[in-house]
């Protein structure tokens, strides 16, 4: 892959991993999921957590949300909703990405 496509991908990845948990969060939609039953609900991403949050502090709430929805679309015979797995490779990946993001948007905001 040609490193500008393999950007272009985790750039749009990562879109639609925040777009996802802020829409979801905006409509109250939270999911602990089986696994991750004994975390605190109140901790769950709210649409402001959503654009301010560390990915990797996103990561639980994701992972839960992404379960859960695979869930539904297998109960009603059709695909998963979010076909992929997130290794701790592609997880820092997508950090470093967010996170160069993160930094040019605040220069961008401190230099206007």
């Amino acid at each position: 892959m040609h490193p500008s496509e393999d950007w272009a991908e985790t750039f749009a990845h990562l879109l639609h991993i925040r777009d996802t948990l802020q829409t979801a969060a905006a409509y109250g939609v939270r999911s602990t999921g089986p696994a991750a039953g004994a975390r605190d609900p109140a901790l769950a991403a709210a649409p402001e957590q959503v654009l301010a949050g560390d990915l990797r502090a996103l990561m639980p709430d994701w992972l839960a949300l992404s379960y859960g929805l695979n869930a539904v679309n297998r109960s009603m015979g059709l695909d998963d909703l979010y076909p992929f797995v997130l290794s701790p490779p592609a997880i820092d990946k997508l950090a470093c990405v967010d996170a160069l993001i993160t930094a040019t948007a605040q220069a961008a905001a401190a230099s206007a």
